[in-house]
């Protein structure tokens, strides 16, 4: 053996020496490995026991050694790759109804840890109650169709009371007569797939309800940025056809004026491979012009090489048309300033003028009438400016409160008519005046009523030439009464009718146009009375007509008795307190109320009237709203507190008119609320009361 083997180990003689020795004849399989060969080794003592001698019978087994190893490694391998796919393998022995399912990472099946078999009953047992008649469906398909295999997807229990999706894969094996007699097969655990399509189907969902609710409209094209598949959502849009949008066709749909710049930036980004933004309009399927914002961005693979590109296109038209009116508001603002100053200007400067002739004309009372009456015309013009002003402010925020009753058209009209009699007469404008005899009773306030009217008048006035006619007609139309304004002054351009009644709006800036406030104001008033303003023009050169539309009710109430004059000596009587911070308005109102005889004092905040109050009983407190020290609402109520038993008128002075400013005044205990500047006629009417 030696000489066949040089080198063999030690260990084979050692076997073949107890064999001599023991006659116990032995069998092993070794491994030569000199030779590299596997054997099968039989030894037993041969002959004569005195002769010693050993038979060693050798058989080659390294072909089967070696489909063994092959075996195990494969095996091992197997249970790699189902552990690493945590998938195990699961059988069903069909005629003895045993279920096994082995060689898991997780425990998915209700089996003991010696894997002890169960019934397909204990198994459905753990099936999810929602997927039992699904799974149960798809194992009976099976059965009846062996061939096309088993497969199944659904939810299994844990006894940990965990949920694991899994997905069965297997085929059945079938007797001499076709009947299946074993289902065989894997079984994988997919939670971790299920949860990840379900976040996507989440994420999906979401998305397409956002795109829905923004109605954007999504595309995709290849690297070149030329489209070679149609786009359902740009066709549903657009209206074109699959063809039409092929290529660079969807810049048929884009309009001629964006198109340029559009193509060269999708040209550009597409070179770059960079996002792409713009803003410009495409045609919509009824013909319409949407303004769109465009965002396209490049998806790369983990070359950062461009592999397709995705497209968002969001429907801007309505942000679009809010800033062309923000810009046009701001435009008009900045019109509107620079005309309220203007304005303001003109009545200051003849009532600056007019108090430099009173100081030369001292004395001569014929001359200075008529500066007076500029003044008090100018006056009369800042106050309403300044009245338009509030009215702009009240009509915004709804504070508009009306003080309805039963009125004839005619009173609104005359009282109207005298109110613009001054802007009516200059220019030596004809008026016509065409009222129906007839009662026309309407439900209204009467100065807002009038308010309407003037300022219809004053507009007819302001754009009608010198010697031009204006008419006011009175109509009744079946349950309505309209007022038409008519005048052949400049006219309106047709195009700016429908714009004329809004807010700051002027049809001939720069030229005298006012403040264009007063035609807005009307149509605010007019729908607070539940009618309809509307204006008429042939166009420039060819006059205006504007037309109130009234509902009438069914009657006037019955006129008051006439009541006597009164009593202007009863002024003489009256004791009254003038408190204001401003000392040139209690110095004007102490000079005014001595002159008509009363008894007055003054203070310069509400402190010093209670001081005041504390030595004498005034009948009458004319008192400011904002004053340092103590302003007038906290002194109206300390006077209140202090004299329960006085009787004394409390009358508001001031120039904040606001609807809160009127309510705060009388939970403070005032009687009356006048706004600054306040008439002669109105103070008297106080004093008599």
């Amino acid at each position: 053996m030696r000489e066949l083997v040089p080198g063999l180990d030690e260990h084979w003689f050692e076997i073949y020496g107890r064999v001599a020795l023991t006659g116990e004849a032995t069998r092993f399989q070794e491994h030569v490995t000199r030779l590299h060969r596997w054997y099968d080794v039989y030894a037993w003592r041969y002959g004569n026991p005195q002769n010693r001698e050993v038979a060693v019978l050798f058989n080659d087994v390294t072909s089967r050694k070696l489909a063994e190893e092959a075996l195990r490694r494969s095996e091992r391998r197997l249970r790699m790759a189902l552990d690493a796919a945590y998938t195990l393998a699961f059988e069903w022995d069909i005629p003895c109804n045993e279920v096994r399912r082995h060689h898991s990472r997780v425990a998915v099946a209700p089996e003991t840890p010696e894997e002890r078999p169960s019934s397909l009953e204990e198994f459905c047992a753990a099936v999810h109650p929602e997927d039992r008649e699904r799974f149960l469906a798809n194992l009976h398909a099976a059965l009846a169709h062996p061939e096309q295999g088993y497969r199944a997807e659904f939810r299994l229990c844990e006894p940990d009371g965990r949920i694991v999706w899994v997905a069965d894969r297997g085929y059945l094996e079938c007797d001499g007569q076709g009947q299946p007699r074993r289902l065989i097969g894997l079984s994988q655990d997919i939670t971790e797939r299920k949860a990840a399509e379900e976040a996507l189907r989440a994420s999906e969902l979401r998305y397409r309800t956002l795109v829905e609710a923004t109605g954007a409209v999504t595309w995709s094209c290849p690297p070149s940025g030329r489209h070679v598949a149609p786009q359902p959502e740009w066709i549903r849009f657009t209206g074109q056809s699959a063809e039409q949008m092929l290529g660079t066709g969807w810049s048929e749909a884009v309009h001629p004026e964006d198109i340029a710049g559009a193509a060269q930036l999708w040209k550009d980004a597409v070179a770059r491979g960079v996002a792409f933004v713009n803003e410009h309009r495409i045609r919509r399927h009824d013909g319409e012009w949407r303004w769109m914002r465009v965002h396209a961005v490049p998806i790369h693979d983990v070359r950062g090489e461009v592999v397709e590109w995705f497209g968002m296109n969001l429907d801007i038209t309505e942000r679009k048309r809010a800033e062309a009116a923000l810009e046009e508001a701001d435009r008009r603002k900045d019109a509107f300033l620079a005309t309220l100053a203007h304005e303001l200007r003109n009545p200051l400067a003849p009532m600056r003028t007019g108090l430099d002739l009173l100081q030369v004309l001292c004395g001569d009372a014929v001359a200075c009438e008529e500066p007076l009456r500029i003044m008090d015309r100018q006056l009369r013009h800042l106050v309403h400016l300044v009245n338009d002003l509030l009215d702009v402010s009240r009509i915004s925020r709804g504070m508009i409160a009306l003080r309805t009753e039963r009125l004839d058209l005619a009173e609104i009209i005359d009282a109207a008519l005298q109110m613009s009699e001054s802007g009516l007469r200059r220019g030596e404008r004809r008026l016509a005046v065409d009222v129906p005899p007839e009662p026309l009773p309407v439900e209204g306030d009467r100065v807002r009523l009038v308010q309407v009217v003037s300022n219809l008048l004053n507009n007819a006035a302001k754009f009608t030439e010198t010697g031009g006619r204006i008419t006011l007609r009175v109509l009744r139309r079946g349950d309505r009464a309209e007022i038409r304004v008519q005048d052949d002054g400049r006219g309106i351009p047709r195009e700016r009718l429908a714009e004329i009644f809004e807010m700051f709006s002027q049809s001939e800036p720069g030229q005298d146009a006012g403040l264009g406030i007063g035609l807005s104001i009307a149509r605010s008033l007019v729908a607070l009375h539940g009618g309809t303003v509307w204006a008429e023009s042939d166009g420039p050169g060819r006059g205006a007509v504007f037309t109130v539309s009234l509902p009438l009710c069914n009657s006037l109430p019955a006129q008051p008795e006439p009541q006597e004059a009164t009593d202007t000596d009863a002024i003489a009587k009256r004791r009254v307190l003038v408190v204001d911070d401003n000392r040139d308005i209690v110095e004007s109102l102490r000079v005014l109320f001595t002159l008509l005889k009363a008894e007055v004092r003054v203070a310069y905040d509400g402190a010093e009237a209670l001081r005041v109050c504390a030595d004498w009983q005034p009948t009458h407190i004319l008192m400011d709203l904002r004053m340092p020290v103590m302003d007038g609402y906290e002194a109206a109520r300390r006077l209140r507190a202090n004299h329960p038993d006085r009787a004394f008128r409390l009358v508001a002075i001031t120039g904040w008119g606001q609807d809160e400013d009127r309510q705060r005044t009388r939970e403070a205990g005032f009687d009356q609320y006048l706004v600054k500047p306040v008439g002669v006629a109105e103070l008297k009417s106080i004093l008599v009361s």
